[in-house]
């Protein structure tokens, strides 16, 4: 897309720089590198390489193509467009160039595939690509195309403009386009487009003249190119849905209120059919919430452009063709047909496509509504205001128009009231029936400058008929329908409400009067049209039988000579019908034929009969003559053509020597400057890389090789052409030979890694040498050093083997705290499997006060310090473990968090000792205090408990105080008791019991205690339980202990269940009742020392009990849940 500048004098001068787009796949990399690898440097040509990638994916392009000797930039908003440059645009974006800057857009959809677009000029291999770029801006540069687009209407050259009018006016002759009055600036653009695309050979706007009056096929060329379709469904959304809701509404209601059921349209310009198309779904829509009106909808569309009418009548279209329509209308107006979508029957029996020459073809009539959108803006002013007179003819009285957003009425403002003027859309207003004819009338085709010799050259064009006056004289002075027929009884013209009279006949497509009326009123016409010609005057029949619309009708017949003083012997009829009015009487004239059908038809046949024979009389003269001269042409016929390829035979074997002596010459001096230049490169290329490489043929001779590989090779300069098989190397490597034999057979590459005598590693790989013709003639070896890659490689593995195999539990986490390692130590330390883990969240393996601790923890890494600490969790077998934790930011080289390591060390065992020696020492020291107040109180209480023996035995009327007095004295000497047993470091001797019977001793020794209080004691010990060591009395102090609890927390009553189990050679003692429940925060401490949970206790028995499980070697569990119950598991190990 060159930027150019035009001039009153050289109206075309050299561009500052030519852009060119490049769309690029992820794969593409070998094409664009053929496509730059013969461009010059200094082309002055600006390159935008428009890659089609993931934006997640990180393009490698600019790299990969950095060997080009053209700077390669990355793309970026705002920057200046400079020549001889490649830009790297990025995915998904919409570049735009504006004064001189790119900008950057985003942009999701492209095409699949460009070919699919069919604008697509010419399909070439990318290495002849850039060829073809240089010789389109030579011959750009060259052109001289003395046309002034900018000042145009204002000082320009007047043979210059009259050149152009006659290359449209050739054009015209040839294909009944005018393009004369379309705007300059369009037809120059599309003329130097065809020319710039095309290579043609000239280089002014005359020689380009002067070249089509010589190639009369270049006229038919030129039309396509300049036809423009441009357009898409619904690309001005707002303004259709203004159709919808304004005109195609107050439209149908009028019709409802007028008792009409049919609704005419005409859509001007509709290029592929997609404006037919939206109208016919607004109509389609409409009609569908208003089930009940009986309208039919006739939409005319049509163009000048043929192949575009035929995709249009297709009515197929491609997913992007249809981006702009909703999913709903998608499914109710279109069928899925492969890749493509097919407009439904339904929608497509609403439109009528045909060809039509807006400047040149009469219109339509009757029409209530047109819509031309988006072409008047390519005509001058002139062919706008008759386009718009035709409309405004063809339009019925407040008819609709509907225009383009860039379009307007222009001097016809006054023939039409605006809808909306806002989306162009306008009603009819009745004017003076002379001014619309007189600005509708056509104007005569220009004269065109041309010599003698160059008429010759011109093909033969037929003079365009002179309907123009033929029709402005029927609606000027008929108002009955008529109908104009030529002299083969060809309908012409047409006006009034005849199609009451006519239809269409079905097959084969006919204008003949005779076959579009009914047969009664066909033989009337043959004979009126028969006697009119014959005896050239007006012939009338009236009281004619027919049928229409399945009524009994009758109707009287005018016929006579339709003679105009502007044209002579044109052999035109006119026919008039005026159907009869059964209320009204009908005066016949003396000049009135009435009609006997019967009459007539003998009549009739006996003239056909007459014609006929006359006819085969003459058909046989002309048979003969065309015989004898047809012999007579076929023979000097053959002797042009013997003449003319003899001469075309010499023209062509000179021109063809000579052009062979041009090229052979031009290619010798291309391929010695390419050799040359070729040479130099591979020199340069030798001399820098530091990559040993060897070029074998296919005799797996030396051809040529880089300095480097003699390092591995012991080559010479002298050696090329000696086989690579002769010459020793530093490898450990015996298949060098066999394997490039092999990579020859195969024709496929191969990589191989090797070392080296001095200890190098090297990647060892085997191309085949292919030419441009895709024909392998050899093997390309390189031998690239790896050896720092190799050590880095092992390195790493030894570091990633030490890592997994270390006995530290090792994790890694991303700055969002995302898992994405984990070493085996961790899966062995905590249970949780590795990929159960990878990818959550690390705040998953902790809970309540441990995960608030990370937290912290994880607060103080990100800010990039360590943190040190102690952490619990649970494991995958519900155990409750502790580790010492270290976390800590992993760096790179510029001080970036990359990873967040966190290292843990196991140390419950050690946090279980601690715990046990704590508790240990707790009760030693309560045991020495316990020791001391239990003798400090003993000797005084026992004293007072003989005082008070004494106060009972004499009976002085306090007995009930004394009572309570001694209760209270025995709970103290209890206390005193428990408190000996925590303190007295007595040798205990440990028996072998069957637990089965001292809990059964407990249970019946409680029995009557739990009747009394409701509750119920459910026995489920079994009787087969092996011995344990223990002392009984202890061990049914620890049961009642916990019994008593039980019931104390049940003042209603419940149910106590004792059962036990063996698990890992102990035995479980379970006791589980239905009482309150002990809160989750009181469990840690139970057995502590004076903690209690009852209002009267002291807290001893329970430490008691835990103490006396302990030197059995046992242990005591809670578990407890409040308003469930409390479950207590004693654990005791098996006797030996």
């Amino acid at each position: 897309m060159p930027t150019t500048k035009h001039n009153k004098h050289s109206h075309l001068t050299t561009p500052s720089n030519y852009i060119v787009g490049i769309g690029a796949s992820a794969g593409s990399l070998e094409a664009l590198e053929q496509f730059f690898e013969p461009s010059p440097p200094h082309s002055g040509m600006t390159f935008v390489v428009i890659q089609h990638l993931s934006p997640l994916f990180k393009s490698y392009m600019k790299e990969l193509l950095s060997k080009t000797t053209i700077p390669i930039k990355q793309l970026e908003e705002g920057m200046p467009v400079d020549p001889d440059c490649i830009y790297l645009a990025p995915p998904r974006t919409l570049i735009e160039v504006t004064d001189g800057l790119f900008h950057v857009k985003q942009f999701i959809e492209i095409p699949n595939h460009a070919v699919e677009t069919g604008k697509v000029d010419t399909m070439l291999a990318p290495d002849k690509m850039s060829a073809r770029l240089i010789s389109l801006i030579r011959v750009k540069q060259n052109m001289d195309l003395t046309y002034d687009i900018a000042e145009h209407s204002g000082d320009v050259d007047q043979s210059e403009k009259e050149i152009m009018d006659d290359i449209c006016a050739l054009i015209e002759r040839k294909s009944g386009i005018a393009f004369g009055d379309y705007k300059p600036n369009s037809l120059f653009r599309r003329i130097e487009n065809r020319v710039f695309m095309h290579n043609l050979p000239f280089n002014t706007l005359l020689d380009y003249k002067e070249y089509i009056i010589r190639h009369p096929e270049e006229l038919i060329e030129p039309q396509n190119d300049l036809l423009i379709n441009v357009t898409e469904f619904f690309r001005d959304k707002e303004e259709f849905e203004g159709l919808a809701t304004q005109v195609i509404t107050n439209l149908i209601q009028q019709k409802v209120e007028a008792g009409e059921k049919s609704v005419r349209v005409w859509t001007a310009g509709c290029s592929t059919g997609e404006e037919a198309y939206i109208v016919a779904m607004l109509f389609a829509e409409y009609l569908e919430r208003k089930p009940e009106l009986d309208i039919g909808v006739k939409i005319f569309a049509t163009d000048l452009d043929r192949e575009a009418l035929a995709k249009a009548s297709k009515g197929s279209y491609t997913k992007q063709d249809l981006k702009n329509v909703s999913g709903k209308r998608m499914q109710q107006f279109f069928d899925v047909n492969g890749d493509h979508y097919r407009v439904k029957k339904s929608l497509r029996e609403m439109i009528i496509f045909a060809p039509h020459n807006i400047t040149k073809d009469y219109p339509f009539v009757n029409l209530d509504l047109i819509t031309c959108r988006n072409m008047l803006i390519y005509f001058q002013g002139k062919l706008q205001q008759k386009v718009l007179s035709m409309f405004h003819f063809a339009l019925q009285p407040e008819g609709y128009l509907f225009l383009g957003p860039s379009e307007s009425l222009g001097k016809l403002v006054d023939w039409f009231q605006p809808v909306n003027s806002k989306w162009k859309q306008f009603n009819k207003k009745e004017i003076d029936k002379q001014n619309v004819m007189n600005t509708m009338k056509m104007e005569k085709t220009k004269d065109i400058n041309i010599t003698n010799q160059d008429k010759r050259a011109l093909p033969y064009m037929s003079p365009s008929p002179h309907l123009n006056l033929v029709y402005e004289t029927l609606l000027m002075e008929y108002t009955s329908p008529c109908i104009i027929v030529n002299e083969l009884n060809q309908v012409i013209v047409s006006a009034g409400s005849i199609h009451h009279f006519m239809k269409v006949p079905n097959g084969h497509m006919t204008t003949n009067i005779l076959k579009m009326v009914p047969a009664s009123l066909s033989v009337a016409i043959s004979s009126a049209l028969k006697k009119s010609r014959t005896e050239h005057k007006e012939v009338n029949y009236q009281q004619i039988n027919m049928e229409i619309a399945s009524e009994k009708r009758r109707v009287d017949l005018t016929v006579k000579p339709f003679m105009l003083s502007n044209i002579a012997g044109a052999g035109f009829s006119i026919i008039m019908i005026d159907e009869v009015k059964e209320e009204v009487g009908h005066n016949e004239s003396e000049e009135m034929i009435p009609y006997d059908l019967e009459s007539q038809v003998h009549q009739l046949i006996n003239d056909l009969e007459n014609e006929v024979n006359y006819t085969k009389d003459c058909l046989q003269a002309t048979i003969e003559q065309l015989e004898t001269s047809n012999e007579e042409y076929q023979s000097i016929n053959e002797e042009l053509i013997a003449t003319n390829e003899e001469l075309q035979s010499s023209n062509e074997e000179l021109q063809s020597v000579n052009e062979e002596l041009v090229n052979v010459n031009e290619e010798h001096e291309k391929k010695i400057q390419e050799l040359i230049e070729v040479t130099d490169d591979f020199d340069n290329l030798f001399s820098s890389t530091n990559i040993a490489t060897v070029f074998l043929d296919e005799g797996l001779r030396v051809k040529r090789y880089t300095p480097a590989v003699t390092r591995l090779i012991h080559l010479l300069p002298v050696d090329i052409g000696r086989p690579l098989a002769h010459f020793s190397h530093q490898l450990h490597y015996t298949n060098l030979i066999d394997d490039a034999k092999k990579v020859l057979l195969e024709r496929r590459k191969k990589q191989i890694e090797i070392s080296s005598k001095d200890g190098n590693w090297y990647k060892v790989s085997y191309h085949p040498y292919r030419t441009k013709e895709n024909h392998i003639k050899g093997v390309v070896i390189t031998f690239v050093d790896m050896t720092e890659r190799k050590q880095q490689t092992e390195n790493m593995l030894v570091q990633s083997y030490a890592l997994e195999q270390s006995p530290s539990s090792i994790l890694l986490a991303n700055e969002k705290g995302e898992v994405n390692y984990v070493n085996q130590s961790f899966e062995a330390y905590t249970g949780v499997e590795r990929h159960d883990i990878l990818g959550k969240s690390i705040f998953s393996l902790y809970e309540d006060e441990a995960k608030k601790q990370l937290h912290l923890a994880w607060d103080r890494v990100n800010r990039g310090l360590r943190w040190d600490g102690t952490l619990s969790f649970t494991d995958g077998s519900n155990n409750q473990k502790w580790e010492k934790v270290t976390f800590m930011p992993i760096f790179n080289e510029k001080q970036r968090i990359l990873q967040f390591l966190r290292m843990a060390e196991d140390i419950t065992e050690k946090h279980q000792t601690d715990e046990l020696l704590r508790k240990s020492e707790m009760l030693s020291a309560l045991g020495e205090m316990a020791a001391g107040i239990a003798h400090e109180i003993r000797n005084p209480l026992t004293a007072l408990k003989g005082f008070l023996q004494l106060m009972q035995a004499e009976r002085t009327g306090n007995e009930k105080y004394l009572d309570i007095m001694a209760g209270e004295f025995d709970r103290i000497e209890l206390i005193i008791n428990e408190l000996l047993v925590l303190a007295r470091p007595h040798a205990i001797k440990y028996e072998k019991k069957n637990p089965t019977l001292i809990v059964r001793d407990v249970l019946l020794l409680l029995e009557t205690q739990a009747l009394m209080n409701n509750i119920v004691i459910e026995d489920d010990v079994d009787h087969s339980l092996p011995l344990i060591s223990c002392v009984e009395k202890e061990l049914k102090q620890v049961f009642i202990n916990i019994l008593k609890n039980a019931m104390e927390a049940m003042p209603s009553g419940g149910k106590i269940s004792v059962s036990t189990k063996i698990k890992s050679r102990n035995i479980q003692i379970i006791f589980k009742d239905q009482g309150k429940g002990i809160p989750e925060e009181w469990l840690e401490k139970m057995g502590e020392p004076f903690y209690t949970t009852k209002e009267k206790g002291t807290g001893l028995g329970l430490m008691v009990s835990y103490k006396i499980i302990e030197n059995h070697m046992g242990k005591m569990e809670f578990e407890s849940k409040v308003d469930v119950g409390t479950t207590v598991t004693l654990s005791l190990p098996i006797a030996e």
